[in-house]
């Protein structure tokens, strides 16, 4: 759903707690019928501050939403001036947000409950919990995801009690922790394997060669079905800048703000992402 105007509004802050290495749980209280339009995968601008330091406002993806309360959860990795402000910030503080934009996750029920995995890497895990928000969510759902090592990982009921029951399957690239020492496309290939042939659906986000690695797998399986969702800076959240542009397999550009940033895999030029990315 494309939105048409930028708004932000003023969100209270009530919960801004570390979980793991320098990962963070934000919990935002917004006014009444902001998650109206949302679905899962949808991202908001963040500004961090009253001031021009920094200028630009931050993309974040909604990795919990609670649509009668008007509560909602990011899940951020502190990386640069930006994110390490906003961790700084206390409950009863105020930021500005927008409403959700671009474009999420097909969660379409399918009349033969096709399977559907969810593959994260690191904190690419955040716009795939909010799935789990959605009561008409296809099912059954199974969560593969893999993290650096044990300081990375972090309680997912604490995000939100449904997530205790979600399948979880956790890979470790040491193998402090998990049930593989891997990535998360290894742990998702050992379990893929009895799907062969048949149809599934994976929702992905994560580091580009995950993605990209993926996607080739899937190729091979005409019954598999991959969406992703793309990590990108975006300067304005709303098409104008032209920073988030990438090429499409047809040869046109397309904005990850606005026709995102869940894509069709196959809709992507996944040569001229690894150049830019």
């Amino acid at each position: 759903m494309r939105r048409s105007r930028y708004l932000q509004v003023v969100a209270s802050i009530e919960q801004n707690v570390p979980v793991a290495d320098s990962i963070f749980l934000l919990t935002l209280a917004l006014p009444t019928g902001f998650f109206q339009d949302f679905i899962p995968g949808m991202f908001s601008m963040v500004h961090v501050t009253e001031t021009l330091d920094p200028l630009l406002s931050r993309p974040f993806s909604w990795a919990w939403v609670d649509r009668e309360r008007g509560h909602g959860k990011i899940l951020y990795r502190v990386a640069g001036k930006g994110t390490e402000i906003l961790s700084t910030l206390h409950a009863g503080e105020a930021i500005r947000v927008t409403p959700p934009l671009g474009e999420g996750f097909p969660l379409t029920s399918s009349p033969d409950e096709t399977p559907q995995f969810l593959v994260a890497g690191g904190i690419g895990i955040a716009p795939l919990l909010s799935i789990a928000s959605e009561p008409t969510a296809p099912h059954p759902t199974h969560l593969v995801w893999g993290v650096r090592d044990a300081t990375h990982r972090f309680d997912l009921g604490g995000i939100a009690d449904p997530l205790r029951h979600i399948s979880l399957h956790l890979a470790s690239e040491d193998g402090s922790c998990g049930e593989v020492k891997g990535s998360a496309r290894d742990l998702f290939l050992s379990l893929v394997g009895k799907f062969t042939g048949k149809n599934i659906r994976i929702f992905a986000c994560g580091p580009l060669g995950m993605l990209k690695s993926l996607h080739e797998v899937c190729n091979r399986e005409s019954n598999w079905t991959l969406f992703i969702s793309l990590e990108t800076s975006m300067a304005c959240g709303m098409g104008l800048c032209m920073g988030c542009a990438v090429l499409s397999s047809t040869g046109r550009y397309l904005k990850v703000c606005q026709d995102g940033p869940v894509f069709d895999a196959t809709s992507l030029n996944w040569k001229h992402l690894h150049e830019i990315y």
